[in-house]
């Protein structure tokens, strides 16, 4: 895991995509850190806002280069609490920004078959993820899904051999696309989408390595709010519970407990302490 900074991120460029906005913000000296499936989180408190809690926003690009630094290109859901507010913000004004932060995928060591798998702003560190595989030798296909407006549609068909919008759902069409020469599923959405993505993947090919990323959209970006902890079993072969924030957001999909995701398992580490109901 990179080590996080704080910075006042200078917006050099806004624009819209779809429901989403994009911004360019300056970030020296952490760009160059920064990788597919890291994220930052931005303040949206000020003299006139009740929102206490920071907001995770995806990194979509990054480049080391240019004046500034090194910059980053972060996405915003204005429906998002919060999202209004931070897509609002002027070019040339600053945003306290806290990143990179979480775990980042990992990458194939050899030129495999990859599918990508994402609903709304999560497909954004996909579509970056899927270029890096890309300059790997890897074949990658990008399956849209869920109800929520793509983000990158476009973007994705040009990294990627494929992208398909499925339709509501998707479990067929993920079935449909862990043809036999997919090696590797990467995903990332809601904690509820990435429990029907995994199922599906299980269902059909067993065992194939899955990398899901899981959006908790309120971040504390301090490990202290508990605000998204996630319950994951161990190679050990216990349950704990960890944290999206710092120990994700990116983790093998099999060993998340995702039936018990929002309660304590009575079989987890501790939770004989916590005066959890069995």
């Amino acid at each position: 895991m990179a080590a996080p900074a704080q910075w006042s991120a200078a917006v050099l460029a806004r624009r819209r995509s779809g429901p989403y906005t994009v911004l360019t913000v300056s970030a020296p000296r952490v760009a160059e850190r920064c990788r597919p499936g890291h994220y930052v989180s931005l303040s949206v408190a000020g003299s006139d806002s009740a929102m206490l809690l920071r907001r995770q926003a995806w990194i979509a690009t990054s480049s080391a280069s240019g004046r500034d630094g090194g910059a980053l290109e972060l996405i915003v859901d204005e429906r998002e609490p919060g999202g209004a507010r931070l897509a609002a913000t002027d070019v040339g004004r600053g945003v306290d920004a806290i990143g990179p932060l979480g775990r980042p995928f990992s990458l194939p060591r050899e030129p495999v078959g990859v599918l990508l798998v994402a609903t709304g702003v999560g497909a954004a560190p996909l579509i970056w993820l899927a270029a890096a595989v890309g300059a790997r030798g890897c074949r990658s296909q990008f399956l849209f899904v869920g109800e929520t407006e793509p983000f990158g549609l476009l973007e994705a068909r040009r990294v990627s051999a494929s992208a398909t919008v499925a339709e509501q759902g998707g479990a067929g069409a993920i079935a449909a696309h862990l043809s036999g020469d997919v090696a590797v599923v990467y995903s990332a959405g809601t904690p509820a989408l990435e429990r029907r993505i995994a199922a599906a993947v299980n269902a059909t090919r067993p065992g194939l390595p899955h990398q899901s990323l899981v959006a908790t959209p309120l971040v504390c970006a301090a490990g202290t709010c508990t605000a998204c902890v996630v319950p994951v079993a161990g190679r050990d072969g216990v349950t704990r519970m960890v944290r999206a924030c710092q120990d994700g957001p990116v983790f093998n999909a099999d060993l998340v407990r995702w039936a018990d995701w929002g309660s304590i398992p009575a079989d987890c580490h501790g939770a004989a302490t916590t005066g959890n109901p069995a």
